[in-house]
């Protein structure tokens, strides 16, 4: 009998071709695997290779940087600080006079509640002089002054100064007044901590942190005001006005001025009188009663990136000088048009703002250092500053033969219509009292390039673009051979200096 067949089991079953190839996968895949590991294990260690470079020195910070962030120590500064410039920071309350045509309004009716002008101030002097903004009691009938530990004082108003917004008022001496003592505020640098103490919302003695986030702004375009402001983000809000400014050091930097804000409120932009300025102004308001400002008696613009470009300096900086009265102090010293100032007294001026109030700090009389680049070659003079004149003062004392020039009914024959510019030729007795060659300005149209970059009429146009002008089709052909960019043009006035005008294309 035959024997039985082996039952086939699953080893023996056929592999369907997926499997097969699965398999075949990984069997290849342990072969590279393996022979990877292998090549690894055989390779020689290749020697480290030894490259020559220079000593690099990488910054470390000091031990001044480790005290800085040492948390306990700054607490305790700003306490320390926080403690004596409250004590000399005053609550200033203000009943606004009445003037006659309000006392009319109120005849036959009740009286109304007078609301109270409210900001602070900072005692400086133990004979009682406090300094605050002038916005604080430019309306003034009775001001009062509460000190930090509550006495109360009637303060006199001494004296005003609306340029750069301060005023002196005067309380009783007494020995025990608390004073803050000014510190030097041309040594502030952005990042510095700063404290603003002050009576926001009539919040007494309220002490806010934060940092000079900016120096020299000028806020506004306000041209009679001494404007080079400190820029901080401690918070400053109505009723700060006329309150300190202190470093971490306790000494006064600022006298908090004003904000920037379309709330009314805080939004991170602060505003304060340099202490330096401030000490300047309220030494004169103390003792005669108003500021002496001394003067270069010059017309003066920035130096933009574009004019750097086009008077050919290696960078943009310093204020150009377009125009310079012969018979002025500062033409007699040797400064022409045309120059750049770049520095008053060793400290750089980058614009008009930064010039002003470094000419602000000078009394007339005054010689001051002005650094000045001509033809890109350093000059430095040393000029005896004139009294600063008023509008008015100005208008009695203008020379002979430079009043305004009355229009002209003489059509011009020439014009760049473009400029808003109308020329014409010299006569000969013109060209003798102008002792130059050049082409008449008849007329300037009102909403031209020319007349908002102020050129005079009047006046004759000497060069354009540096090419010299001689007669009215010179200038009109000058004047249209410029491209899209501004032109600048130089002209002289009858019996006056010369001066540049930079005319920009609508």
């Amino acid at each position: 009998m035959p024997e039985p067949l082996p039952l086939p089991t699953a080893s023996d079953a056929p592999r369907p071709p997926r499997d097969r190839a699965l398999l075949g996968t990984l069997l290849v895949a342990c072969g590279l695997f393996a022979g990877t590991l292998g090549t690894l294990w055989l390779r020689p260690t290749p020697a480290p290779v030894v490259v020559d470079r220079d000593p690099v020195t990488l910054p470390v910070a000091d031990s001044g940087a480790a005290r800085v962030v040492d948390a306990s120590s700054l607490n305790a500064r700003f306490r320390t600080v926080s403690l004596r410039a409250r004590a000399a920071v005053v609550f200033v309350q203000v009943e606004p006079r009445v003037v006659p045509s309000e006392w009319l309004g109120q005849l036959g009716s009740a009286q109304p509640e007078r609301r109270l002008d409210i900001g602070s101030g900072v005692i400086i002097s133990p004979e009682g002089y406090i300094v605050t903004n002038y916005h604080v009691i430019r309306r003034a009938g009775d001001v009062s002054v509460t000190l930090p530990d509550r006495r109360l004082f009637d303060a006199t108003v001494l004296s005003v100064d609306p340029t750069s917004d301060l005023a002196v008022l005067k309380i009783p001496a007494a020995p025990d007044l608390p004073i803050l003592p000014f510190g030097d505020s041309d040594k502030l640098q952005v990042g510095d901590w700063v404290l603003a103490v002050g009576n926001p919302y009539s919040l007494a003695s309220t002490v806010t942190a934060g940092i000079v986030s900016a120096l020299n702004r000028q806020i506004d375009r306000v041209e009679d005001r001494v404007q080079d402001f400190i820029q901080t983000d401690a918070a400053i809000n109505p009723g700060n006005s006329g309150g300190a400014l202190v470093n971490l050091q306790g000494e006064l930097v600022g006298i908090a001025t004003s904000i920037a804000s379309e709330s009314g409120g805080f939004e991170g932009y602060g505003f304060a009188v340099p202490s330096n300025l401030a000490l300047r102004i309220a030494s004169d308001l103390i003792e005669k009663g108003e500021v002496e400002r001394g003067a270069l008696g010059v017309t003066l613009r920035e130096v933009t990136p574009r004019l750097a470009v086009r008077l050919g300096l290696d960078r943009t900086e310093g204020v150009q000088l377009v125009d310079v009265p012969e018979r002025g102090a500062a033409y007699q010293a040797g400064v022409r048009p045309g120059d750049i100032v770049v520095q008053i007294a060793g400290v750089p001026v980058n614009t008009v703002a930064e010039f002003k109030s470094r000419i602000a700090r000078y009394r007339p009389g005054e010689r001051v250092a002005v650094d000045v680049l001509r033809d890109g070659k350093p000059r430095a003079f040393a000029v005896p500053l004139t009294a600063l004149q008023t509008p008015a003062s100005a208008l009695l004392q203008r020379l002979p033969g430079q009043d305004p020039p009355m229009p002209s009914d003489e059509a011009p024959l020439a014009t760049a219509d473009r400029w808003g510019v109308g020329l014409r030729d010299l006569s000969r007795a013109e060209e003798e009292s102008f002792e130059a060659d050049g082409a008449y300005v008849a007329r300037i149209r009102d909403g031209s390039p020319a007349s908002f970059a102020g050129l005079p009429q009047g006046a004759v146009i000497v060069s354009i673009e540096g090419v010299a002008i001689t007669s009215a089709e010179d200038a009109q052909v000058a004047f249209e051979a410029v491209g899209e960019g501004p032109v600048l043009v130089k002209i002289r006035r009858r019996g006056g200096p010369y001066a540049y005008y930079e005319l920009l294309p609508q």
